[in-house]
């Protein structure tokens, strides 16, 4: 978890074509496939899928106070933040986020400057995010300090199955040199010295 003060991202502005809206139970399906198609191109986040994340959609919008979506000028789900708002409003006050998971810069960014709105009532942002996450590059995170890691070990059991689960080609063309040193043997007419050739791609 990372603390950081709201004000830091009180220069972000909600980008043109991106709307912020409250999500309900027939959003849910969209979040739930924007976290995997994100979580697969990054490092060290999780998926959340499978019979202990599967309930219901009432009860994952629940779980947290508040579920706000990043939707395109066509109404699809590009992002999602969950948080919870801590008590009170004075200088100890804290909006925790639990996700902030854009598909696209525009959508990250917007749920960003919906974060700075609660500057005025919560100071502090804790925000779980991996390390590193593309948001930091969207807003300043100046002053930034973690609170707390939570530091976890995977053992792959099933590469074949893994790597089919993370998507993307299986197979690849690719083009190598291989270099070699020839001797000259006597009574041969080839010198020696290095020799390369590239074997070109199929």
């Amino acid at each position: 978890m990372t603390a950081l003060a709201t004000t830091a991202l009180t220069g972000v502005r909600c980008p043109p074509g991106v709307a912020l809206r409250a999500a309900t139970p027939l959003d849910i399906p969209a979040v739930r496939e924007i976290r995997p198609s994100v979580v697969r191109t990054a490092t060290g986040g999780m998926d959340r899928c499978g019979p202990i994340y599967d309930v219901a959609a009432g009860a994952e919008l629940d779980a947290h106070d508040g579920t706000t979506l990043a939707v395109d000028a066509t109404g699809m789900v590009q992002g999602f933040t969950t948080w919870d708002r801590g008590a009170g409003y004075d200088a100890n006050a804290v909006l925790t986020v639990h996700d902030l998971v854009g598909l696209t810069a525009d959508a990250t960014t917007a749920l960003l400057a919906n974060l700075a709105s609660w500057a005025s009532v919560t100071p502090t942002l804790h925000l779980r995010l991996p390390e590193p996450d593309p948001a930091a590059l969207l807003a300043s995170f100046a002053g930034a300090r973690v609170l707390s890691e939570d530091p976890w070990m995977m053992r792959l059991v099933d590469a074949p199955a893994a790597v089919a689960a993370r998507g993307g080609r299986r197979t690849w063309a690719v083009a190598w040199t291989w270099t070699s040193w020839t001797t000259c043997v006597p009574g041969t007419p080839a010198p020696g010295g290095w020799r390369s050739a590239t074997v070109p791609r199929n």
